[in-house]
């Protein structure tokens, strides 16, 4: 094919025209499997060797048999075979050979104008390898294959700096990546560093022009059979974890390792998000203004902080469900107590507001749960923190204290899951936090009795579980005992009774 102005163009899709044509110094093309990813990035690569003098070329795999086995195969049959058949002055010059010291495969190729490229096959399968192997190297465009395989960016951050050819133009190198949603979801590096780019906007609006994402879809592949695609439809239909990822390409998270992944269905206890029918409009989950109560569970910190906010309401067969509507969340931040305070004091005005206009409610009953530990006296403050987050809110803020006993966590990780089991608990896609933790929580690699005590994750969802295990009592009582020794320790509080207006 050619385009207006005659030149040869390699047989692409207009998605893969797209990333043909993207000039930003890091590219990501990412979209379910068999969209076509692969070729177009492979057809980017042969045109930087043809428009540009002498320089080198690096495809990088996990491993050298994922990358000989994919791009490197499919470069070599398909795409090198192509640019040499229309005649344009792009021709091999060494067929594929290898060094012998670093198990480095290379070819190398010649364009119009007589200059040589090579074109190298490395591979990285641990970070700790990135800097041994890349440091000192000269790339001027780099191909990091399947980079949702990469669990950390150090790959990526050591060969940004080898991008460094001194007869090639800054904006001409580049480092084009391609990857399926991976598995962590929005927690992997590839999300944070090409779709969260506003905080870098903030600090440098330079360096996060540089990044551009390009997703790919089926209509993409013109390649790709109906056969095919039909098998692609019904071939992850048991885990839908797997079809988010390489079906319907959704950064959603491979849940079956965590504490609720077995029952924690993104798909339906998150509410809310852009409108697919209506672009430009989204739903939200919001108080259903059934009843003028509303909870917030507390989990205070030195360098993190949690609140979510819940609203109860009747469900289907007079079941009460639960809201998670809104949240206040900071993991390994120094933010200080008054701001955090200060903050979910905000979020409150916000909703009463909200209340008043839409339901004409004008007394909200607001409920705070908090554990045992924001009642403790702490020297730095010569106080404890509930007395302070009363202080500091002029009295608007008393919390209550969650009872503890033996076995508590795995009462409240029964609620959770009790709760997302029976469809009664529902979040805001607003609440990452919350969404997250849910998705992500780990047990204890050496008891599967207990929470990961280090796990970031934790903190949300013990805010979560403070709120509903206090509102759900009996659902978490072990035993009578027990629950004689919770009544002591709150003053009788043991159950709030909710109402609702009919």
């Amino acid at each position: 094919m050619y385009d207006a102005q005659g030149r040869w163009l390699p047989n692409l899709s207009p998605r893969g025209l797209e990333l043909f044509e993207a000039r930003e110094r890091y590219v990501l093309a990412w979209g379910p499997r068999k969209t076509g990813k692969t070729i177009a990035v492979l057809d980017k690569l042969c045109r930087h060797a043809y428009e540009m003098p002498t320089t080198t070329i690096a495809i990088v795999a996990l491993t050298l048999r994922v990358g000989r086995i994919g791009p490197w195969s499919d470069l070599q049959r398909f795409i090198i075979p192509q640019w040499e058949e229309a005649d344009i002055g792009f021709k091999v010059t060494r067929t594929e050979s290898w060094m012998p010291d670093t198990k480095m495969c290379y070819i190398r190729v010649t364009n119009a104008q007589g200059y040589e490229t090579q074109i190298e096959l490395h591979s990285c399968e641990r970070p700790e390898e990135a800097e041994a192997k890349f440091k000192g190297g000269r790339w001027s465009f780099v191909y990091i294959s399947e980079a949702d395989t990469f669990n950390e960016p150090v790959a990526f951050d050591v060969l940004s700096d080898q991008l460094r050819n001194p007869i090639i133009p800054f904006a001409d190198h580049q480092i084009v990546l391609d990857a399926n949603p991976a598995k962590q979801g929005r927690d992997h590096w590839l999300h944070k560093r090409f779709f969260r780019k506003d905080d870098v906007a903030q600090k440098s609006p330079s360096y996060a022009a540089m990044f551009r994402e390009i997703k790919f879809d089926y209509s993409d592949n013109p390649w790709l059979s109906d056969v095919e695609y039909q098998e692609l439809a019904v071939k992850y239909d048991g885990d839908p974890a797997l079809k988010a990822r390489f079906f319907t390409g959704e950064w959603l998270a491979d849940m079956s390792d965590a504490v609720f992944g077995d029952v924690f269905r993104p798909n339906i206890n998150v509410i809310g998000g852009p409108d697919p029918d209506k672009p430009g409009e989204a739903t939200e989950l919001v108080p259903s203004g059934q009843s003028p109560e509303m909870i917030i569970g507390w989990d205070i910190g030195d360098r993190n902080h949690a609140a979510e906010f819940i609203a109860p309401r009747i469900a289907a067969e007079n079941t009460i469900a639960y809201d998670n509507f809104d949240e206040v969340v900071h993991i390994d931040s120094l933010v200080s107590l008054g701001l955090f305070v200060t903050q979910v004091i905000e979020r409150m005005d916000y909703w009463e507001e909200y209340l008043l206009e839409t339901h004409k409610i004008k007394h909200v009953i607001w409920r705070h749960w908090s554990d045992s530990s924001a009642f403790r006296f702490r020297s730095a403050l010569d106080s404890d923190e509930q007395l302070e987050v009363a202080r500091i809110t002029n009295g608007r803020i008393m919390m209550h204290a969650v009872a503890k006993h033996g076995g508590s966590v795995e009462g409240r990780i029964m609620l959770t899951r009790k709760l997302l089991y029976e469809k009664r608990l529902y979040l805001s896609h607003r609440c990452e936090r919350i969404i997250e933790s849910l998705g992500h929580l780990q047990y204890d690699n050496d008891d599967r009795t207990k929470l990961n005590p280090g796990d970031k994750y934790k903190h949300a969802w013990d805010a979560l579980s403070y709120a509903l295990g206090s509102e759900i009592p009996t659902s978490i009582r072990p035993s009578r005992a027990a629950s004689r020794k919770i009544v002591s320790r709150n003053g009788g509080v043991t159950r709030n009774h909710l109402v609702f207006s009919k």
